[in-house]
């Protein structure tokens, strides 16, 4: 099993976490979130992801998902990167969540990394184009 943890600003990652809580109709194992406050020292904060890791430790992998890369979130993330154990997908959104909890439990986390990440590009849509490609041509 892979650990997943959620590092955004504000609350969004504990938002995210119960909403898909919510839709899944079950609590989540191995996935907490840390809420960036600006305010906090990088040290502090730096800290604070490095105690959530070593918590999940025990499993075959860690999975950090943040929510913009280049933020103060991402850029702490990336000192954790380590291949084979620990991996950094920026991004996060309800689908990609609820894509990491349903592989979690049976691959490798640089392979559960790789295909959010190609997930997560593919489930972005603009409706208008799914229902134009859908008309059907009169000509």
């Amino acid at each position: 099993m892979i650990g997943i943890i959620i590092v955004t600003h504000h609350e969004l990652g504990k938002n995210c976490i119960s909403t898909a809580q919510s839709l899944l109709g079950k609590t989540v194992e191995s996935v907490v979130s840390i809420s960036i406050d600006l305010k906090v020292s990088t040290k502090e904060l730096h800290d604070l992801i490095a105690d959530h890791i070593h918590m999940l430790n025990h499993l075959e992998g860690i999975l950090l998902l943040t929510d913009m890369f280049g933020t103060t979130a991402s850029n702490l993330c990336f000192s954790f990167l380590q291949k084979g154990r620990t991996e950094v997908v920026t991004g996060i959104n309800l689908p990609i969540l609820l894509k990491a909890i349903q592989l979690q439990h049976n691959q490798s986390i640089s392979d559960v990394a790789a295909e959010l990440e190609n997930y997560g590009k593919n489930s972005i849509m603009l409706a208008n184009r799914l229902i134009e490609g859908n008309k059907v041509s009169k000509s």
